[in-house]
């Protein structure tokens, strides 16, 4: 089944895609603009240039991984590396009514190509970090993406348009990159004719919790907790929180491929426990999601409850609530929690005897392209 929505109108370009080992998530790159759903806080983003997109074919969602923003530093990137007849003071003003100015129109290339790793966690790819001003046009730099907690980390970084890291792969876990480099990372000198081989491991690591198996104080990439699978909840303990989140689920039911469609309501729920529990450091055997009614998701949003099993239950309900309400909190990088309704708790029953319960809405963002027409 395809699943570009624009394909037989603008291609895709000269770089195929890559998919994940149980062959939920594909990601390669396109020059339009391919999304069909954003973060709450995520600003639409320009695609101005080839950028990394993710197709989820459990939930139907494609995501834009590599942002441009509102090229604001567009002239910070652009202008000290072109031509000096576009430069302001020199470009004229003929060429500025065409847009031909350095600062008037995009230069880079968010990513080049792309590979998932065969766990569907992360993602490696490289381009030259277009729009952020700290690197250098056509300067191929490589960068990895965890895609459970939406963290972009920085592998390399030259500064030299010259030193190029390319041709990246990454390693079945996602904790190890291999590319060919222009530039010889353990001498510091120049292999432009004699390129080498380069691997970097990066540590995975949880430091939101110390009895975590993958526990790492300070890691390279933050990663969700992982325990012992025997990690039983509690017998007792119970508190919940309802969660309203944004999504179309009729279009989302319409682009899960190949029938998929029928676990859709098990699998959304299932998303949202991974990141609840990621967020606050949980096993997730200690959180259940439940719906009253699945069938009734629509255009409207999604409702789903949380439940948490633990001795300290109402805490923890009282954690999730207080990161719901500050956007810099870690349940605003889950996959699927980013896309929640802003927080205004209502105030919770007089007489909680097994369950506190919270209602938490916010008004939809400023709607996709494609919804707007």
């Amino acid at each position: 089944k395809g699943v570009t929505s624009g394909a037989g109108t603008i291609s895709l370009g000269d770089n195929g895609a890559s998919i994940s080992g149980d062959g939920r998530f594909v990601v390669y790159g396109a020059n339009y603009d391919l999304s069909t759903i954003r973060g709450t806080h995520e600003a639409k983003s320009t695609v101005s240039a080839r950028n990394l997109f993710l197709f989820d074919a459990t939930l139907g969602l494609t995501w834009q991984v590599t942002k441009e923003g509102n090229q604001s530093q567009l002239e910070d990137y652009c202008c000290p590396t072109a031509s000096g007849s576009v430069q302001r003071g020199t470009c004229s003003l003929r060429n500025e009514m065409k847009g031909f100015c350095c600062w008037q129109r995009p230069c880079g290339h968010p990513t080049v190509d792309q590979r998932i790793s065969s766990d569907g966690k992360s993602i490696v790819f490289w381009g030259d970090g277009f729009p952020d001003a700290t690197h250098v046009n056509m300067d191929w730099d490589i960068f990895h993406y965890h895609i459970p907690t939406s963290t972009l980390t920085t592998i390399t970084r030259t500064s030299n348009k010259n030193f190029d890291e390319a041709y990246a792969e990454i390693s079945s876990g996602g904790d190890v990159v291999a590319w060919t480099s222009d530039y010889d990372f353990a001498t510091g000198e120049s292999i432009t004719s004699t390129n080498q081989i380069f691997t970097s491991r990066l540590a995975l690591g949880c430091s939101n919790n110390q009895d975590a198996l993958n526990y790492d104080p300070s890691p390279d990439v933050e990663v969700c907790c992982e325990f012992a699978e025997s990690s039983a909840p509690p017998a007792t303990g119970r508190s919940i929180v309802r969660l309203e989140l944004h999504g179309d689920a009729d279009k989302m039911l319409s682009a899960i491929p190949f029938g998929g469609s029928s676990g859709f309501c098990s699998n959304y729920m299932a998303a949202v426990r991974a990141d609840v529990a990621c967020s606050l450091g949980l096993p997730p055997t200690h959180v259940e999601v439940t719906a009253d009614a699945c069938a009734s998701w629509g255009r409207e949003g999604i409702e789903v409850d949380v439940c948490i099993l633990s001795d300290d239950a109402a805490t923890l309900s009282a954690a999730l609530v207080a990161q719901v309400s500050d956007p810099a909190s870690r349940i605003w990088s889950g996959y699927i929690t980013k896309t929640l309704r802003a927080a205004h708790p209502k105030t919770p029953p007089v007489d909680p005897l097994e369950a506190l319960q919270l209602i938490i809405t916010q008004s939809p963002p400023e709607p996709l392209a494609s919804e707007a027409n």
